[in-house]
């Protein structure tokens, strides 16, 4: 009611001024959610034409080098100051647009779309919205949008289209950074272990089954992240106290074995064999290695054993820019994640993708181009406009046997696909 409020003590001075401002047909999209939503977002770019834009400051990485794009505005320094909101109010009014898009239809977003006084108007009317929704949308035009509604679609419809006929794009031109990190002409699987939202994080021992899958196939992972993820990688990478005591009698014996039948030299330092050791070998590559899939920095490489094979492991945790994120999804040959703004960036780049949906609402939010969404077979209970945090969600990421087996169907299709092409059959 708030904005509503101030929405009518500033109407009389934006409606009088307005009779003096030259009209123009610019358009304004606002969409402040994040990355993942960013992303889907982009569905309806094309269609915009030349725009400007309303975000978070964390897509400003995608959205500056984005062509399509007149004028970029970011949400987060007026949230917390009334001067502030006042401010960008009146600076997006002189900008004079014809047409504003509201996708993300919270009540300080719906007050900046009417401060435009803008002939048309649109929001997606969500279920929900907050109880001053109906004021601060009277007169604008609204698109309903419900759980069963594919978020893709409900964008489009904010601009007139009723079908999924544009594609998502959220960089133009791509953003190509100076040096390719990853030189491999393996096939290469990407994953992001956790979420924003620790709840779409899933558990340990479920990677544990996907790696364990990955391991079959003669390919490489690069994790991606930034900060905790590496302390997730590095328990994924840990052994049970089980396996390090089973480990070092094993070596144990071996050392013995060798000094028994006189063996000239012994690898490895005996004093250290009843240390704990991390059952995952730790290389890092330089670019001076004339083996080494990288160049210009040291990225770690770790080998741990999965089930009955052997994977190799590589952190790309911290080692990328934002903006360079959609070129090296589409580096990768696959991509594995929870319902995560990575997830979605990959989908951008047609990288085929598994997604392990967790307590999300499939029926809303999923990838289109190549995905293998596994769905819960708890019913779930966090949307896009209605997100569920601090639960415990790690039941909803169990496997059963047959997403285990549609998992690896999904990987070795797309595995001999890669290795059949021309290019990739002697790699």
């Amino acid at each position: 009611m708030i904005y509503f409020l101030f929405y009518l003590m500033l109407w009389p001075c934006l409606k009088i001024t307005s009779y003096f401002k030259k009209a123009s047909n610019k358009i304004l999209l606002i969409q402040t959610a994040k990355i993942g939503d960013y992303a889907n977002s982009t569905v309806i770019f094309e269609k915009l034409g030349k725009f400007d834009v309303l975000i978070d400051e964390i897509n400003l990485a995608f959205a500056k080098h984005d062509r399509r794009m007149e004028k970029i505005f970011t949400i987060n320094g007026v949230k917390r100051k009334k001067a502030s909101k006042l401010g960008l109010a009146l600076e997006l009014f002189s900008r004079g647009y014809e047409s504003v898009y509201v996708l993300m239809p919270n009540s300080l977003n719906l007050f900046l779309a009417r401060c435009t006084l803008a002939k048309n108007i649109v929001a997606v009317h969500h279920y929900a919205a907050s109880s001053d929704f109906a004021l601060l949308a009277l007169g604008m035009k609204k698109v309903p949008h419900t759980l069963q509604d594919l978020t893709l679609l409900t964008y489009l419809k904010t601009v007139g289209i009723s079908e999924l006929k544009y594609e998502k794009c959220l960089q133009k031109p791509l953003f190509i950074p100076q040096e390719n990190l990853i030189k491999s002409g393996k096939f290469k699987i990407g994953v992001s272990l956790s979420a924003g939202n620790k709840m779409k994080t899933p558990p340990k021992h479920t990677w544990e089954k996907i790696f364990e899958i990955f391991a079959k196939f003669d390919c490489e992972v690069y994790i991606f992240g930034v900060g905790e993820e590496a302390a997730l990688l590095k328990n994924l990478l840990a052994e049970n106290v089980n396996e390090k005591r089973a480990e070092n009698l094993s070596r144990r014996q071996i050392f013995a074995d060798l000094a028994g039948n006189g063996a000239s030299e012994i690898c490895g330092d005996l004093k250290n064999a009843n240390e704990e050791q991390p059952k995952a070998q730790i290389c890092s590559e330089s670019s001076t290695g004339g083996e080494s899939n990288f160049s210009s920095q040291i990225c770690d490489t770790y080998v741990k054993k999965f089930g009955e094979n052997e994977l190799k492991i590589i952190s790309l945790i911290d080692k990328i820019k934002l903006e360079e994120l959609p070129f090296y999804l589409s580096q990768m040959q696959l991509y594995a994640s929870s319902d995560t703004g990575n997830y979605y960036v990959a989908d951008s780049m047609h990288t085929p993708t598994i997604c392990l949906m967790g307590p999300c609402f499939a029926s809303e939010q999923r990838g289109v181009a190549d995905s293998l969404v596994i769905n819960s077979h708890l019913p779930p209970v966090s949307s896009v406009f209605k997100t569920v945090r601090d639960i415990d969600a790690s039941a909803f990421f169990e496997l059963s046997e047959q997403n285990l087996a549609d998992i690896e169907a999904f990987v070795k299709v797309r595995y001999i696909s890669y290795l059949s092409r021309e290019d990739n059959f002697l790699c």
